[in-house]
C-alpha cells in the first residue's frame, strides 16, 4: 500500500472530479434505495386504495405506480453514467500523466542503462503497468466507494424501518 500512496498526489491533481465522482455515486445509490421502500408503501396504498376506490381507476394508478418506477430508475441510471464519465475520465487523466512522468524519467536516463535493459521490459512498464494502475485508480476506487455507499443508505434504511430486525439480519 506504500507504493499506491505515490498515487495520492493524483488524487489530490483531480480532487474536484473525484469528489463529483463520488457525488454522483451517492445521487445513484440513493434513488436505487428509495425504488424498493417507495414500492412499499405503494403496496401497503393500494390495498387500502383498492377498498376505497373505483376498480376502472386501477390502471391509471398502476400507470402512475410504473411511470414513477421509471423515473427513479431513469434518474438512477443517469447518475449512474455521471458517474462511470468523472471517474472513469479522471483514471485516464491520471494515466496520461503517469506515461508521460514515465516518458521524462525515461529521457533523463543514461545510455548504458538501456544497453542493460531490454526495450519491451521499458516499454510494458509505459503501457501495461500503467494501464494497471489506471483500473485501480478509475474502476477499483469506483466500485470501493459504490459499495461503502450503498451499505450506509441500505443499513440506514433498514435501521429506519426496523433496528431490531436489522439487528437480527
Amino acid at each position: 500500500m506504500k507504493s499506491l500512496s505515490y498515487l495520492n498526489k493524483y488524487f489530490f491533481k483531480y480532487k474536484w472530479r473525484l469528489l463529483l465522482g463520488v457525488l454522483f455515486i451517492v445521487g445513484s445509490n440513493w434513488f436505487k434505495v428509495e425504488m424498493p421502500k417507495f414500492f412499499g408503501d405503494t403496496t401497503d396504498d393500494l390495498t387500502s386504495w383498492a377498498i376505497h376506490n373505483n376498480p376502472d381507476d386501477l390502471l391509471f394508478y398502476a400507470m402512475k405506480v410504473g411511470g414513477y418506477f421509471m423515473l427513479l430508475s431513469l434518474i438512477s441510471g443517469i447518475f449512474l453514467f455521471m458517474t462511470r464519465q468523472t471517474i472513469i475520465i479522471m483514471s485516464r487523466l491520471i494515466e496520461f500523466d503517469l506515461k508521460n512522468e514515465i516518458y521524462r524519467h525515461y529521457q533523463k536516463l543514461t545510455y548504458s542503462f538501456y544497453k542493460k535493459n531490454n526495450t519491451g521490459d521499458l516499454m510494458n512498464r509505459i503501457s501495461e503497468d500503467v494501464s494497471h494502475v489506471r483500473m485501480y485508480l478509475g474502476p477499483g476506487v469506483m466500485y470501493t466507494i459504490n459499495l461503502v455507499v450503498l451499505a450506509v443508505l441500505v443499513i440506514g434504511n433498514m435501521v429506519a424501518i426496523s433496528g431490531t430486525l436489522t439487528i437480527a439480519v
